[in-house]
């Protein structure tokens, strides 16, 4: 298995594949975080167009999913409650999604994302 970049004619594998983790989310008792659209098409291609989307790969079969963003997210600029703990360029990971038969993705993810960039968010 390994990680690589995302291209265009990933698409359809990747819809079948977040469409598989919003049923997940929803049987596991989480059926709004996605709802029902979340990743739109849109939103995939613009991951895959900057660069940002990889996918876990084996044997012609896309099993996984995420976006890695290196620097300011926007999503964290402004928080109500707390704070980071360093303040130094970061990485932050959106759009995780697995098929169920990758275990040890999400460390396998995060141990990837540590060699871009030594800090996430």
């Amino acid at each position: 298995m390994h990680i690589r970049i995302a291209q265009a004619c990933d698409l359809p594998a990747l819809l079948t594949l977040y469409e598989q983790a919003r049923a997940f989310m929803r049987t596991a008792g989480n059926p709004t975080q996605w709802g029902s659209v979340y990743p739109a098409p849109e939103r995939i291609l613009a991951d895959i167009c900057g660069g940002n989307c990889r996918v876990f790969e084996e044997n012609g079969t896309l099993l996984g999913v995420f976006s890695l963003f290196l620097g300011e997210d926007p999503t964290y600029v402004h928080m109500d409650e707390g704070a980071w703990r360093f303040d130094r360029p970061y990485g932050t990971i959106h759009r995780l999604a697995k098929t169920g038969s990758l275990p040890g993705f999400s460390r396998q993810c995060f141990d990837y994302c540590l060699t871009q960039c030594g800090y996430l968010r």
